[in-house]
């Protein structure tokens, strides 16, 4: 129970005021029963339904209702301010009280959570938690979906950039083959130019044999005609009109001229065979090298039937067959 010092301050139940007001009415109405008949009348029958319930028994609804209204007269009763606590009261909020009043209700609020909490919704902080995690769950089933949709990006990725690196090794493969091919026609080009310099020189030296012979001939033709002038002056001279001479372009030698143009000749045999041979050298190479790449040799050697008939015919080009 609480004492006068310590009871805090309920709102006052106005039924002491009323009682008296009802007694001193001037025979308006019946007469009202007075507090301690009343309570002798409450100890009775709470007594008699003490003396029905069994021990084991808890307290139900009506037993904490009736303590709920009896810590309300107590506290109305051991006030010792009653006036004081009738204008707190008239101050404070709706639904707000101390005393054990409000302690047992807390209990049997506690008490009829549970059952609440499963009947329906529960809202903590203003939010419903059943509802928050449906709407949790619906966020994680997209993020899951999501994840897998990122997953295949990535597979697909993945594959298309096996293929990118794939493709770049064979433009890479690509790129060696034709970087070789590229040293090899510049080997070509090179050896090309060497047969290409030895032709010119054995022409340039036919053609120095040619201006040799003709500056010859010019100077024998010169010595001859001098010669004649001269013994045509002699036989002048010793009175022989008729008089035979010695005739000088018998001394050139065509047997040499002969000779030197076989020997050219042969030389030239020797260069047009050396440049046979390093062509075939050079479409045997290209032969194998293409066979060991593309795996089709068929194609391969009709186009290199082509080259050899371009190499065969360069020299045919060149050199006419009324030079030889």
């Amino acid at each position: 129970m609480a004492t006068p010092e310590s009871a805090p301050v309920a709102p006052s139940i106005p039924y002491l005021e009323f009682a008296e007001l009802s007694s001193t009415a001037d025979g308006a109405g019946p007469a009202v029963p007075s507090l301690s008949e009343r309570l002798a009348d409450l100890a009775h029958l709470a007594s008699a339904s003490v003396s029905t319930s069994t021990e084991n028994e808890h307290e139900d609804e009506a037993a904490q209702s009736i303590h709920s209204h009896l810590d309300a007269i107590e506290s109305i009763l051991r006030d010792p301010r009653p006036a004081l606590s009738r204008e707190v009261a008239k101050c404070r909020p709706d639904g707000v009280s101390y005393g054990r009043f409000d302690r047992s209700r807390a209990s049997s609020l506690s008490s009829q959570a549970p059952d609440q909490k499963s009947n329906g919704p529960h809202i903590e902080n203003g939010f419903n938690k059943t509802e928050m995690l449906a709407q949790l769950s619906a966020l994680l089933t997209e993020v899951n979906g999501l994840h897998a949709q990122v997953g295949d990006r990535r597979k697909e990725t993945s594959e298309i950039c096996d293929l990118y690196e794939e493709r770049c090794r064979c433009l890479e493969r690509t790129v060696a083959e034709l970087e070789l091919e590229v040293m090899e026609l510049k080997s070509d080009l090179v050896e090309d130019a060497v047969e290409l310099e030895g032709i010119q020189g054995t022409i340039l030296g036919l053609q120095t044999w040619i201006d040799s012979l003709l500056a010859e001939q010019v100077m024998l033709r010169r010595q001859r005609y001098l010669a004649q002038h001269k013994a045509r002056q002699k036989r002048w001279a010793n009175g022989q009109k008729n008089g035979d001479y010695d005739d000088l372009g018998a001394d050139t030698k065509v047997d040499d001229v002969l000779e030197g143009l076989d020997a050219w000749m042969r030389g030239l045999r020797d260069v047009e065979e050396g440049f046979r041979s390093r062509a075939r050298a050079r479409r045997t190479r290209r032969e194998r090298r293409r066979e060991m790449l593309e795996g089709t040799p068929g194609v391969e050697k009709k186009d290199e039937g082509a080259n050899v008939d371009t190499d065969a015919g360069l020299w045919s080009r060149a050199f006419p067959a009324q030079l030889l």
